[in-house]
């Protein structure tokens, strides 16, 4: 009977214990821990950083500032002025050339002549002559240069018959019959004194004025020159008139 007492006993505890925390709970509400919020170590290096604003006063700029500050004016080196091209054309006759001469300009032309020879006015000297137009030499002067073809002499049948019958009268003034054979013989060792002077280059320089002056001179057939040989420099020295300074 004492042993049921005791474990009654303990029984009623358990229960009156049990029932005083049920209550506990229902009064009170569970309340949670606060927690903090997790901020990453990327997002926090991410947050934009406020600095306070910084407020300058005027300053007076420097030396170095203000040459800075100007414009830049860019020195060009001077220019060498330059030199026109020689004008340059195709001339199919001598007054064309001499046209062109005047402005020392470069071109050419092959005139083909028929004029009385020299020293004798009553044979003709036919044959042809290449000018050539080369513009300007180092020293600014026109340059000319002058190419003898072929040049031939003959006598016409006129003047041939009028020589019969007048005659030559020779410098000791004694008179001498011409024949046939004379004249011919004549004529034969002009040209051979001529053939030295197939292909020869003269080269000519002067003002373009003068070079105009003897292509139209040569035209007209009286084109005058004066000649000096050098023989220790093997060239000949000429002056075309006017004034054209020529080395063959």
């Amino acid at each position: 009977m004492k042993k049921l007492t005791i474990i009654s006993l303990i029984m009623a505890s358990v229960l009156f214990l049990s029932a005083c925390s049920k209550q506990e709970s229902e009064q009170k509400p569970e309340q949670l821990p606060e927690q903090t919020p997790l901020v990453s170590a990327q997002e926090e290096q991410q947050k934009p950083e406020i600095k306070a604003p910084v407020i300058k006063g005027i300053e007076t700029p420097t030396k170095e500032e203000e040459q800075d500050a100007k414009p830049s004016v860019q020195v060009l080196p001077p220019t060498t002025p330059v030199t026109p091209a020689p004008k340059k054309e195709n001339c199919t006759s001598l007054e064309c050339l001499a046209e062109l001469a005047k402005t020392c300009g470069e071109g050419q032309v092959v005139y083909h002549y028929s004029v009385p020879a020299p020293f004798i006015s009553a044979l003709t000297m036919s044959g042809s002559t290449q000018f050539v137009l080369k513009g300007k030499d180092a020293s600014g002067q026109c340059m000319l240069s002058v190419k003898a073809n072929e040049a031939v002499i003959s006598i016409s049948e006129e003047k041939r018959a009028e020589w019969k019958v007048v005659g030559i009268t020779d410098v000791d003034g004694v008179h001498h019959e011409v024949t046939d054979e004379m004249i011919d013989t004549q004529i034969k060792t002009m040209n051979d004194s001529l053939v030295g002077a197939y292909n020869s280059i003269t080269t000519c320089t002067g003002t373009g004025a003068n070079i105009a002056t003897y292509l139209l001179n040569a035209k007209a057939g009286n084109a005058q020159s004066s000649c000096t040989i050098n023989f220790g420099e093997g060239a000949t020295v000429c002056t075309f008139e006017p004034g054209l300074t020529c080395i063959q």
